[in-house]
């Protein structure tokens, strides 16, 4: 299990060009699902068909990932860059980076740096974007045979470990290819089981930059509420006595009822509470006042659907390396099979 979790955080799958981890998606879902298809946008639709007799449900876990764009590059080589998705500067700074080719293959390797840092001169702020570049040892000409240019990606080289327990990792991407892990563990999952809702089962693209894979790929499904699978940022970095609700990893998936965008939909809300309790599921719940998820784009389409958002939580999340629990992805995998094979009856 965990090996699919390493495979699809080590793939290379900013926002807008993920096919690398939908290629991983695809092969390990389709003897799994009834129908499956990529849209012109790129998102991937898995469809597992019910008895006929419940409604149609989508869940969404985006395959994007955080990112930079060389912006420019100068004639020593050193490579100005553009944010993909929101990302802090000072995460960046001393990074080992990829910088992909226009193919999407990694072109060489680099380091995130800025001009006091390069020469050792006292630092009396923290840098700006405006002010990093990341360094290859290549000069332009070099960096041009190796096929990098402006717009080629530049991805954190993080790789997927445990810490020291066996029950905490670290890696890029947990947001979102944890949500993708979970997605895919819940379809295979339901192999065996009969269930009434209609499937459909979501990989979007383009998340981190404005929800647009989401957006559009509804209009194909066209579903009666869905959930999205996405992550969440922890609040226990007071390690001697965090308050008594802070968000922990390792304390259970978390059900957010409110972001920066949305109000999730309380019958869905009350419905996975009530769940949890009766499979003692941990379930941590938050209301937060930044960020979004594709349950957004659920909640708007066409004339307003109910949507919630369910994951996990991650220290350090949108840095260029984040750590997780993977008990709380496995039991979120969990809740949300048990929500198939209980669904709630929608209200307002």
């Amino acid at each position: 299990m965990e090996h699919l979790l390493k495979t699809l955080m080590e793939a290379l799958g900013p926002s807008g060009s993920e096919v690398p981890v939908r290629t991983i998606i695809m092969k390990e879902i389709k003897p799994y699902v009834d129908e499956l298809s990529v849209d012109k946008f790129g998102n991937l639709i898995a469809h597992k068909k019910g008895t006929g007799k419940g409604e149609k449900v989508v869940f969404v876990a985006h395959m994007d990932e955080i990112a930079l764009m060389v912006k420019s590059v100068e004639d020593n080589g050193q490579m100005r860059i553009s944010t993909v998705g929101g990302i802090s500067p000072v995460t960046l700074v001393g990074q080992l980076v990829a910088v992909l080719d226009r193919n999407g293959k990694q072109a060489c390797e680099g380091v995130v740096s800025f001009p006091e840092l390069h020469e050792d001169l006292e630092i009396n702020m923290l840098p700006k974007l405006e002010d990093l570049y990341v360094d290859s040892g290549l000069d332009r000409r070099a960096l041009k045979r190796h096929g990098v240019e402006v717009g080629s990606y530049i991805i954190p080289s993080h790789h997927f470990r445990f810490l020291d327990s066996q029950k905490i990792f670290c890696g890029k991407a947990i947001d979102n290819r944890s949500g993708c892990y979970i997605v895919i563990e819940l379809i295979k999952k339901l192999k065996h089981i009969k269930h009434d809702l209609d499937l459909y089962f979501l990989f979007s693209v383009q998340e981190e930059i404005g929800m647009y894979g989401a957006q559009v790929s509804l209009y194909t499904i066209n579903p009666d509420w869905g959930v999205a699978v996405d992550t969440t940022s922890s609040q226990d970095s007071e390690c001697i006595s965090p308050p008594p609700d802070a968000i922990t990893v390792g304390k259970g998936p978390v059900l957010v009822l409110k972001d920066a965008e949305i109000i999730t939909n309380k019958c869905l809300d009350d419905h996975l509470i009530k769940l949890s309790k009766k499979h003692k599921i941990p379930l941590q719940i938050k209301v937060e006042e930044v960020g979004t998820t594709d349950a957004t784009r659920i909640m708007l389409y066409k004339k307003g659907l109910p949507s919630t958002v369910v994951g996990i939580c991650l220290r350090n999340i949108h840095s260029s390396v984040g750590i997780a629990s993977i008990d709380d992805v496995n039991n979120t995998v969990q809740l949300l099979f048990a929500l198939i094979k209980n669904p709630p009856k929608i209200g307002v």
